[in-house]
Parts: C-alpha cells; structure tokens; sequence
C-alpha cells in the first residue's frame, strides 16, 4: 500500500482526530511530529515518538495510546516535502 503524503500540520490533525476517543488521552494532544533522517525507503519518514502535552490528563496513561495511534498513522502517511 502507498502511503499517503500529508504536510506536518495535516499528520498533527490526524493523530489528535484518532487519539480523542480514547479515555486515557483525555485532555492530551500532538504538538509536533519529528520527521526521520535519512529513512530507508521501506520506512516511515518520520518518529512515532511525537511530542504530545496534556492538561488535565496523565501523560503516563495517555503516551502508550498516542505511540500505539502513531504507529499505525505510520502504516498509511509519510510527511510530505517542505515546499
């Protein structure tokens, strides 16, 4: 499957639309997506790693569901170039 290249703002938009339903991640939210250097072509271009803050919620409960929620993102977008 090809993946879908999206801008770092659109992949922040989408991960913060699949983590909202989970309970654990009430109140958190993506802040930045790092992209990878020199990925290999079979490789996501950027970090499941992303950079989230919470208010109001536990960033303990909530980063295994926003790392698992990256992870799968990983399976369908890659960033897009800077234009």
């Amino acid at each position: 499957m090809e993946k879908k290249l999206v801008s770092s703002g659109q992949l922040t938009m989408i991960l913060n639309q699949r983590i909202r339903p989970f309970a654990e991640a009430q109140g958190c939210r993506v802040t930045s997506i790092s992209p990878m250097m020199n990925p290999n072509a079979d490789q996501p271009n950027w970090s499941s790693n992303v950079s989230f803050v919470c208010t109001g919620g536990s960033r303990e409960r909530a980063m295994p569901v926003i790392r698992r929620v990256a992870a799968k993102a990983q399976q369908e977008y890659n960033l897009a170039p800077p234009k």
